[in-house]
């Protein structure tokens, strides 16, 4: 296998690219052209057309009406059949395998496992090339007989005092688990700090752990008893996608360990045990304990509790204040960040061989590490050549983290903890923990505080700059935070909103070093992918300490040795295979050397390919250093081996692994290894290289892709880096005719049904000449007859902002893709409510301009009175400039309203004022602006007085019980019946005749449309209309503000019941079809979340004020979130 790699790097590419670019081919941009357009300047002699990759064999299966869907197995089922497999040859006993003899298992006969020495061997494949990773160590392999080097073992039946000795370290020991598992461990100095800073203790412990009937053996909490000893290979951490991590968090982060209900009584603290420690750098105070004695085993943990309650706060005030803990010198050292999956303990132990000089564990959740679960506490593992080693844990409470540190300082071998309060998981941050701390100070203080109190290890925390885009807080908390205990603070110079999408704000985190006192170390992070950002960074302000280094080291881990040799590695494909070998040498050591832990290694290995084959060889660039934002176009390597080295195709990374690992077995799954920076990255490089557009089935995070080949528009010319909307992504809704591909409308029987479109909508191409880069077309409602998006044929797309709860509709997939981070805007289109609902719903800004302004041509109507081409984006200032660009109307210089109309009735459609935004609006525009302007009217009144037409039905609307108010319960009946007949208009004709097949509950409300006969009130609706536009306009004149709530409260859950989701609606529409019948444009403005729920208010101005609109919302916006936070915490 090595050797086919050796040859396949010396050997020139397969198809060596042809340098003279054919004659009718555009002149290539320059490189520097190249570079402003984040596109990757790839010597032309190594270009070459993107690769045409034949289908999986299997593709289309799972969508054969003929497939027999496999039945579900029970848990007795699974049960047995797992039962039997463990008895199975193939499943050989590891003492047995480990000696090779039968006898040496003390079970015998009630042995789980096979003791056929025989069958196994028969059954087992054949050995893999190369040398057992043990021999090399002149170590006895533990794995015996079960490894797949076994013919190059010396003597597999040496002494069992042969055994390896162990170059890892932390395990958890089976007594401390069993006592985490039953809730008896003790924390005195975490429970008397909480006490002291007067804050709730939510876990409670038992009180006696020595007067349980089955005691725990405390004789042995030293790990020396060979009973209790792990072996080196342990089960698979992280072994599953993030969605597998996702769900272990949702188990347990933010739920109680036990019982709560029996009084603590607290122990006296344990004394600390004594350790051998060696100094071994030079400029910190890493220390790696080797052994460990117990001065007292009658002191172990949980033995003698003690009830004298002074004792701990005595304890307690004697633990050492932060100038006398142990100090851990960051300055310029180079430190390998904290890496979900990826960050595993061979891929650290690579990296401290290429230079590396500070480790830290993959983030830990602190409950999980409090339960004692073996999964988690594999996270905290430590190799003997990581001298300088930290943990990351993640909590959300005080008490919690507090517990957490404490128990990882009795029981870990470590030189700091860093707590994570930059992570920006949804699952995390829902509960708590993650940035979503960062939107409450107060308890970053009191965590920081009652954690660094009860250990003598340095304390570090990091953070984002802050949880929404624009709004930063990490400034704010560095100032303090040494106070509180910390000893350094990481800042990664992006928000939780913006994951890894554009480029950190390194500026800011120049700021925030110089509001931190000169003992803090403040540490930088974020796009450190060469020597030279790292020397810029660490010189460009004298208060960063160093820089950490997260995906330029997954990328690249040879970065390190840039870092400190001060070049660019124009590394070989030969001497990056050999780094993969040592990775492979090192996960077999970790992993095992036995099937199960080849194929352990296996995954991991290809989970780290997916990240290596973003390198750009230094030899391939025309401009050097590769930046991590590029856009790598088509190319091949300098051999072949570099050529598949950097190739994106999963089918690619196998190949490389069989080179590694031998043959992938058969039946064995290969998972998908999609990280989603990496998922986009692929996306966005099809994007740039074929101009395809790729339709985003579901915009959940990893939702699916699915290429549309059709080709757009040329590209902008070699200036587009000066075009308004240069450098942005967009979605767009399946209702925009594309030239060349059917437009879905949101149901499979109306793409199957009609042809290609002929032309491309003006929008969409207005948006591809300013510069944009279109990535997908997205779900929507079918028809967009819906407010709530929901699709049964294509999937509801998950909201980001409120899993559970519907995205609204029916632009609901572009609101999603915009609120997911997939692209910075998107296009969709509003005819009751379909921007502005799923803005409201996602979180994020809408914007429904003013009827008529912008071109609705190549665009499938629903309804032409109403319908209304908008688009979403995460801040005001994309939505601005997108503006600019699909709404060329006169700039309007004005910004300050000469009149804020905020009607107290509207708000009292929200049913309840808990949320009190009616007080945040009126706050906010007294604020800034001036109380003087504020009109607070009732609008129903208004409309009663001023459409004199409507008195007709309004008597309809005056008996409901629900909060409403009858004026604009009239206004929304007319609305929907003018957009019922332009639909049945529309559309009658292809329903009947089709019969196409609708989603419940949709279905219904069309055929009653379709089959409403000819409403004799069309006139009077349309009367209302034309006075309801009139009244509006004298009440906003040219610079006047209508400031409601977006809709009646937060997003419905999915799968409501019909009534009250029905009486959801009506109140809905009572709000949207104030700006939907008048055809003014309204913005939905986002105020964050409130009990984990979005809440949305939005400004309308008359027609044509869109501009303006805008100032007002960019003037107003700071102001109204400053008033929410404050109002809401109070």
């Amino acid at each position: 296998m090595a050797a086919a790699a050796a040859a396949a790097a010396a050997a020139p590419p397969a198809d060596p690219p042809d340098s003279s670019p054919a004659a009718s081919s555009p002149p290539r941009p320059s490189p520097e052209e190249l570079v402003a357009r984040a596109v990757a300047p790839v010597k032309p002699a190594f270009l070459r057309p993107p690769p045409v990759r034949d289908a999986p064999k299997d593709e289309g299966k799972a969508n054969d009406g003929g497939a027999v869907v496999a039945e579900k197995k029970s848990k007795r089922q699974l049960k047995r059949e797992r039962k039997q497999e463990q008895k199975s040859s193939s499943h050989l006993c590891i003492e047995v395998g480990k000696s090779g003899n039968v006898s040496s298992c003390k079970y015998g006969d009630s042995c789980r496992f096979s003791h056929d020495i025989d069958a196994y061997l028969a059954q087992k494949p054949a050995d893999l090339e190369g040398t057992c990773p043990f021999t090399n160590l002149d170590q006895l392999c533990p794995y015996g007989l079960t490894c797949r080097f076994l013919g190059t073992h010396k003597d597999i039946h040496a002494a069992s005092g042969n055994l390896s000795e162990k170059h890892e370290i932390n395990a958890l020991n089976k007594d401390i688990q069993k006592l985490l598992w039953k809730n008896k461990y003790k924390f005195p100095k975490a429970s008397a700090q909480i006490k002291l800073l007067g804050l709730k203790e939510v876990i409670k412990s038992k009180p006696d752990a020595a007067n349980d009937d089955k005691k725990v053996n405390h004789d042995n909490l030293d790990g020396n008893d060979d009973e209790n000893k792990e072996p080196l290979c342990n089960p698979p951490v992280n072994a599953e996608c993030d969605s597998t991590l996702c769900e272990e968090l949702d188990r347990s982060e933010g739920e109680p360990l036990i019982d709560n209900s029996i009084p603590c009584v607290e122990p006296r603290p344990t004394k600390k045990s004594k350790v051998e420690s060696d100094e071994i750098d030079k400029h910190g105070a890493g220390t790696l304990n080797t052994n460990t004695e117990s001065e007292d085993p009658n002191l172990s943990n949980g033995l003698e509790p003690s009830n004298n309650a002074s004792s701990c706060r005595t304890d307690l005030i004697t633990t050492p204040h932060l100038r006398e803990k142990k100090i851990i010198d960051f300055r310029e050292k180079l430190y390998l960040a904290p890496l979900t999956t990826v960050g595993n303990l061979p891929f650290r132990r690579l990296c401290k061989t290429l230079g590396a000089d500070i480790t830290c564990g993959e983030m830990a959740m602190c409950t999980n590490l409090l339960q004692g679960q073996a999964s988690e506490w594999a996270l905290l593992r430590r190799h003997s050549s990581e001298d300088l080693f930290g943990v990351q844990i993640c909590g959300a409470y005080p008490d919690t983290v507090a517990r957490t540190v404490e128990l990882v300082d009795n029981e870990c071998s470590i030189d700091f903890i860093d707590i994570n309060m930059g992570c920006p998981i949804d699952i995390v941050v829902n509960k708590g923990a993650g940035s979503s701390l960062l939107t409450k100070p107060m308890r970053i203080k009191s965590i920081v505080q009652a954690a660094s109190t009860v250990t003598e290890k340095p304390l570090t925390v990091k953070v984002r700059t802050a949880f929404f885009e624009g709004r930063n807080r990490a400034d704010s908390i560095v100032s303090d935070i040494y106070d509180w205990g910390a000893s350094a603070i990481t800042v990664h110079g992006r928000s939780r909103q913006q994951r890894y999408s554009k480029l950190a704000d390194w500026d800011y985190i120049y700021q925030c070093a110089q509001k931190a006192p000169d003992q803090l170390h403040v540490v930088g992070n974020g796009d450190v992918f060469s020597f030279t950002d790292w020397n810029k960074h660490v010189s460009g302000c004298s208060k960063i300490s160093t820089c950490m280094i997260a995906r330029g080291a997954l990328i690249k881990p040879w970065i390190f040795t840039e870092v400190k040799e001060q070049r660019h590695w124009d590394i070989t494909s030969g001497e990056r295979f050999n780094i993969l070998k040592d990775f492979v040498s090192f996960g077999l050591e970790h992993w095992g050397s036995d099937s199960k832990g080849v194929e352990t290694t296996r995954y991991f290995l290809l989970e780290w390919l997916s990240y290596t084959c973003r390198y750009i060889p230094v030899g391939l660039l025309d401009v050097i250093p590769q930046r991590l934002n590029w856009r790598p176009p088509s190319y091949c390597g300098r051999d072949d081996l570099e050529t598949l080295m950097i190739s994106d195709s999963a089918a690619d990374w196998i190949r490389i692994s069989e080179m590694l690992l031998g043959k992938v077995p058969e039946g064995h799954t290969v998972p998908i290894f999609c990280c989603f920076a990496n998922w986009a990255s692929i996306c966005r490089r099809r994007a740039a290289q074929a101009q395809p557009l790729c339709r985003l089935n579901k915009l959940s995070r990893g939702g699916g892709v699915e290429d549309q080949r059709f080709v757009l528009p040329p590209p902008p010319p070699p200036s587009s880096q000066q075009l308004p909307l240069h450098g942005l992504t967009f979605a767009i809704k399946d209702i925009f005719d594309i030239a060349g591909r059917v437009t879905g409308f949101g149901n499979p029987d109306w793409a199957r049904t009609h042809a290609p479109a002929a032309a491309t909508s003006p929008v969409v191409l207005a948006a591809l000449a300013a510069g944009a880069t279109s990535l997908g077309t997205t779900i929507m409602d079918e028809m967009a007859y819906s407010i709530n998006g929901e699709n049964t044929h294509y999937g509801t797309p998950t909201n980001p902002c409120a899993p559970g709860r519907v995205p609204g509709g029916s632009s609901s997939g572009s609101a999603v893709a915009v609120a997911a981070n997939l692209v910075d805007f998107s296009l969709g289109t509003d005819t009751g409510g379909s921007v502005r609902v799923p803005a409201a719903y996602c979180g994020i800004f809408g914007l429904r301009p003013s009827h008529g302004l912008v071109s609705a041509e190549n665009v499938i109507p629903m309804a032409q009175m109403f319908d209304t081409v908008g688009w979403f984006s995460r801040d005001l200032s994309t939505l601005s400039r997108v503006t600019k660009v699909l709404l060329p109307l006169p700039d309007d210089i004005v910004k300050q309203p000469t009149q804020v109309t905020i009607p107290m009735d509207c708000f009292q459609i929200l049913g309840s004022l808990n949320d009190r935004t009616y007080q945040i609006i009126n706050a906010s525009v007294a604020k800034r602006f001036d109380s003087q302007i504020i009109d607070n009217r009732n609008l129903g009144d208004f409309i009663s007085d001023n459409v004199p037409s409507i008195g007709k039905f309004i008597t309809d609307f005056s008996e409901s019980e629900l909060p409403s108010v009858p004026a604009l319960s009239v206004i929304s009946h007319v609305m929907r019946g003018l957009q019922r007949s332009q639909f049945k208009a529309n559309h009658a004709e292809w329903v009947n005749t089709v019969k196409p097949n609708l989603g419940p509950g949709l279905r219904e409300r069309i055929l009653e449309a379709i089959a409403s006969g000819d409403n004799e009130s069309l006139e009077d609706f349309q009367a209302i209309r034309a006075e309801f536009k009139s009244a509006l306009a004298a009440l906003l004149k040219d610079h006047g503000i209508l400031a409601i709530p977006t809709v009646p409260g937060p997003p419905p859950k999915v799968g409501m019941e019909a009534a009250p989701l029905e009486n959801f609606r009506a109140r809905a529409f009572s709000l949207l079809s104030i700006a939907g019948l008048s055809g003014f444009c309204q913005v939905s403005i986002p105020l964050g979340m409130r009990n984990g729920l979005p809440v949305s208010v939005s400004l309308v101005a008359r027609h044509g004020a869109d501009h303006f609109l805008l100032n007002v919302v960019e003037e107003l916006y700071q102001t109204l979130i400053d008033e929410a936070t404050k109002t809401w915490s109070s």
